[in-house]
């Protein structure tokens, strides 16, 4: 899968599951910090990247620096899907 492909599904899920539009947030935009989701919906997000990607995450990999942007998110589980 390519790293537009993984963009473009956490994108589609992100507006299918917390209501917001294509146009409310872009690939950089903070998605806790500026209010698109939520720390359950953290959750939801969490458990949709394990059951599409296969990347489970551990306690240590909750880190701002790789949950906090679609382009982290996609980062995130190329980097755990290549080391996997």
């Amino acid at each position: 899968m390519r790293v537009n492909d993984i963009k473009s599904e956490l994108r589609r899920f992100v507006m299918d599951n917390f209501m917001v539009s294509d146009q409310d947030f872009d690939n950089d935009t903070a998605l806790v910090e500026n209010g698109i989701i939520d720390s359950f919906g953290f959750l939801e997000m969490m458990t949709f990247i394990g059951d599409r990607f296969g990347v489970h995450m551990r306690d240590s990999d909750l880190q701002k620096g790789n949950m906090d942007s679609i382009n982290h998110l996609t980062h995130y589980i190329e980097k755990k899907r290549f080391h996997a």
